[in-house]
C-alpha cells in the first residue's frame, strides 16, 4: 500500500511538474525577464522575451512581454549608448565600432529591431567629419531629412573650424528638397451662387482653376474644371525648396467674357503643409487640398 501511494505520488510530482514546464512555461519565462530586468542584465531578459514570443505565441502574456520588451530595449540601448559616447569622448572611434560590431553579433536579429544599430551608428559617424558628412549624403538623397540635418548640425557643433564642418554649416543654411507639388482639389460651399445667369435666373457652378506661384513667380496653372464647386486635378510639378521659401495658391473662377475672378488666396512654407488649407472668401470658407512629395536633397 505504502509503495503505491508513493507511486502515485510520484505520479502526481511528475505530472505537476511536466504542467508546469508545458503550460506555464510562459509565465516562467516572464518571470525571468522580469528579474533579470531588476538585475540590469537586460539581454538575457531580451532572450526570454523571444523565447516566450516565439514558443508560446497564443500567451495570454504577450501584451506584458513587449512591454517588457520596450522596457529592456531602451535601457540597454542607453546603456550602450553610454559606453559608446565615453569611448568617442576619448577619440576611440576603433573600440566604438568593435562594440556595434559585438553588439550586433550577440544580440543579432534584436539589435536591429530595437534599432540599436542605427543610433550607434550615427554617434560614432559624428566622431569622424568625413564619416559623417558621407552618412549626411546618403540619409538626405534617401528623404530622410531630419536625420540628415541632425548629422550636419553635429558636424559644424563638433568640427566647426575644419573643412567638412564649413561645408556642412553652408549646407544647412542653403539645404533645399526635391518635391513633388500637387494640387488635388478645391471644396467650395456648396449652393453658393459664384456665376449668376440671366437667361435662365439660375445660378451656375464655377469654373475652377488655381495658380501656384514660388516667392511671387508663377510656378503652374491647374486645367480649368467647368461647372463645379468641387473640381480634381492630378497635376503635379517638381520643385526645388528651401525651407524660408513661401508658396502663394491662388483660386479664380473663369467667368469667360466676364473676365477670371480670384476667388481666394492662400500662402504657405514647405514645412506647414499638410495637405488641406481652408481659405476665407466672400462665399464661405474654401478648401484648397495641395501637397508636397518629399524627395532627395538638393545640392
Amino acid at each position: 500500500m505504502i509503495k503505491f501511494l508513493l507511486f502515485v505520488l510520484l505520479l502526481a510530482g511528475l505530472g505537476y511538474g511536466a504542467y508546469w514546464y508545458f503550460f506555464k512555461a510562459d509565465q516562467r519565462l516572464l518571470d525571468q525577464a522580469r528579474e533579470a530586468v531588476s538585475k540590469g542584465d537586460y539581454t538575457s531578459a531580451l532572450n526570454d522575451i523571444e523565447q516566450l514570443v516565439s514558443k508560446h505565441p497564443q500567451s495570454d502574456k504577450l501584451t506584458r512581454a513587449e512591454e517588457l520588451r520596450q522596457e529592456a530595449g531602451k535601457k540597454l540601448r542607453d546603456q550602450i549608448n553610454i559606453q559608446i559616447d565615453k569611448l568617442i569622448a576619448q577619440d576611440k572611434v576603433d573600440s566604438a565600432k568593435v562594440l556595434v560590431k559585438t553588439v550586433r553579433e550577440k544580440l543579432g536579429y534584436l539589435a536591429d529591431n530595437l534599432r540599436y544599430a542605427g543610433d550607434m551608428d550615427m554617434k560614432i559617424a559624428v566622431a569622424n567629419a568625413e564619416t559623417a558628412f558621407q552618412e549626411a549624403e546618403t540619409r538626405a538623397n534617401a528623404g530622410d531629412h531630419a536625420a540628415a540635418k541632425q548629422l550636419l548640425m553635429s558636424i559644424v557643433e563638433r568640427h566647426g573650424q575644419t573643412e567638412f564642418g564649413r561645408r556642412a554649416a553652408d549646407w544647412l543654411k542653403n539645404y533645399r528638397i526635391r518635391y513633388q507639388l500637387r494640387i488635388d482639389g478645391v471644396n467650395a460651399p456648396d449652393g453658393v451662387k459664384f456665376d449668376p445667369v440671366i437667361i435662365n435666373s439660375r445660378a451656375a457652378a464655377p469654373d475652377f482653376y488655381v495658380v501656384a506661384e514660388l516667392n511671387g513667380a508663377r510656378l503652374f496653372m491647374t486645367d480649368i474644371v467647368k461647372d463645379s464647386a468641387v473640381p480634381r486635378w492630378t497635376r503635379g510639378q517638381e520643385v526645388v525648396l528651401h525651407e524660408a521659401d513661401v508658396l502663394t495658391f491662388k483660386i479664380y473662377d473663369d467667368d469667360g467674357l466676364r473676365g477670371n475672378e480670384l476667388v481666394a488666396t492662400t500662402q504657405s512654407r514647405p514645412g506647414d503643409m499638410n495637405g488641406k488649407m481652408t481659405v476665407s472668401s466672400k462665399y464661405g470658407p474654401v478648401e484648397l487640398m495641395a501637397r508636397l512629395e518629399n524627395g532627395p536633397a538638393v545640392r
